[in-house]
């Protein structure tokens, strides 16, 4: 029997970004395409430790970045910036916990994203008019924190930076990313 109901509100507010393109300017002025990929990935622990290693070693791709998507509380969007390997307590959809509370794949204690999350919150907030958007070093000991822990240490297993970054979106239907 699953803990949540069986739509997960952070994929299907994502999902509409798939294939989706966007100009950026770059640090140095110049005019940057990105491109959305969406996948999603199942809300337990085991299938985690599988699926987001998958994306970093997928060498045709060679992302510069990952964000991930995650359920948060209602009004507010984090921008989560560190990770940890321990205390996962929680139990997932399929009522699992890691062993012991532990990340069992990776050696850091604790990871934190090179991305300048305090500048891209600025941003959005000044420039995009989002509002109620935070960075954040507590992404909550749960599948959203464990999910960015593993990605970020795939990452600086392929390029020995952690260019990666998960938001913690409202649990309620948010116009976020219908903009």
């Amino acid at each position: 029997m699953a803990l949540r109901p069986p739509t997960n509100p952070s994929w299907e507010a994502v999902k509409k970004l798939a294939g989706k393109k966007i100009e950026v300017k770059g640090h140095d002025n110049s005019i940057k395409e990105v491109i959305f990929e969406t996948e999603e990935i199942p809300v337990a622990y085991e299938p985690i430790l599988n699926k987001v290693p998958e994306f970093h070693q997928n060498i045709e791709k060679n992302y510069k970045y990952y964000i991930h998507v995650g359920h948060g509380h209602d009004g507010v969007i984090n921008i989560e910036t560190l990770a940890h390997k321990k205390g996962y307590y929680l139990k997932d959809n399929l009522l699992q916990t890691p062993e012991g509370g532990v990340c069992p794949a990776y050696d850091p204690e604790e990871v934190k994203t090179s991305c300048d999350v305090k500048c891209l919150v600025e941003y959005l907030c000044n420039q995009k008019g989002w509002g109620q958007i935070y960075p954040n070093d507590d992404a909550g000991r749960y599948l959203c924190e464990y999910t960015f822990y593993v990605s970020l240490c795939e990452n600086i297993k392929k390029i020995k930076s952690w260019n990666g970054i998960i938001c913690s979106c409202p649990k309620r239907r948010s116009s976020l990313f219908n903009r």
